[in-house]
């Protein structure tokens, strides 16, 4: 038998947020006990300012186990899982759990069947964002219909 399981690996930056707008700011009174206090950064009562995640994604990978060792190391394997949005990472990674087959399938087919089954439809990151991996700019696709790159990017 073949075993399916989600393995969380971020996205863990704050800059992927922040590029995406998926940030916004608060303010903070420190107390006493805070550790910027406690380390000497600032003193109880300063107000400082945070950034906070609005919009939770996970990203990964599927990790597979119980294949032949003869043509997988180990009998492993794994597909890269892109950025979703968290509660569909929660989900799918929840019903990939007790998903099991007899032959190694597809990583599109396993998503097709959770979808399927679970009447949700992944929402990925890339769906809405798309990010230049030369330039490093990051077109949001709600608002522009073609990709955009900085003046000295390659793809110009």
């Amino acid at each position: 038998m073949i075993y399916y399981s989600a393995n969380w690996m971020g996205p863990i930056n704050m800059q992927w947020y922040e590029d995406r707008g998926l940030t916004r700011k608060y303010s903070i009174t420190l107390e006493e006990d805070d550790f910027l206090v406690c380390k000497g950064f600032h003193k109880a009562g300063d107000v400082v300012e945070r950034d906070e995640v609005t919009i939770h994604y996970s990203a990964g990978r599927i990790d597979i186990r119980g294949l032949p060792e003869e043509e997988y190391w180990s009998g492993w394997h794994e597909y890269s899982l892109p950025p979703m949005r968290g509660e569909d990472w929660y989900d799918f990674s929840d019903w990939l759990k007790s998903f099991q087959t007899h032959e190694l399938w597809e990583f599109d087919d396993i998503i097709a069947l959770y979808e399927s089954a679970s009447g949700r439809k992944i929402r990925w990151a890339e769906d809405i964002w798309w990010k230049c991996w030369e330039c490093g700019l990051v077109t949001d696709l709600r608002e522009h219909a073609e990709h955009i790159h900085k003046m000295d990017c390659s793809k110009n």
